[in-house]
């Protein structure tokens, strides 16, 4: 099952996950229903969707966020911008605008360097030593 590519997207999947999760929880709905009698209400106030932070964009185009390094776009380079962690994204913000969007990585100490936030003149200089032409 890990690490399998037996599925083509996330919706197949998640009906698989669906259908394998009623099937394991059928024998469970007994002991389920008596548990459910005691149960007390949810609260009135909802859960935060989000983690917001406040992070410094390093002069490398990085943030740091929960102990991953993600780049940014060059030009917010000096800027302290505004990240909402949510469950699979990242979202930056300077001001109200929404700058980046970006994967969240699994697990810490993870990296995610994008190209396209590198700065021009450095990617020149490497493709001038490799001998591709400037475009």
């Amino acid at each position: 099952m890990r690490g399998s590519r037996d599925f083509a997207d996330r919706r197949p999947y998640e009906a698989f996950l669906q259908t394998l999760l009623a099937k394991r929880n059928q024998s469970r709905a007994v002991r389920f229903a008596t548990e459910k009698e005691v149960l007390r209400p949810l609260p009135a106030a909802k859960l935060a969707l989000c983690k917001e932070l406040r992070v410094s964009v390093s002069r490398f185009s990085t943030v740091q966020v929960l102990g991953n390094t993600y780049s940014v776009p060059s030009r917010l380079i000096g800027t302290t911008v505004l990240v909402r962690v949510r469950a699979e994204t990242l979202e930056g913000y300077v001001g109200t605008m929404r700058t980046f969007t970006l994967p969240r990585l699994v697990g810490k100490q993870q990296h995610r360097i994008d190209y396209h936030h590198l700065i021009w003149s450095p990617l020149a200089q490497a493709r001038s030593v490799c001998g591709v032409p400037l475009s």
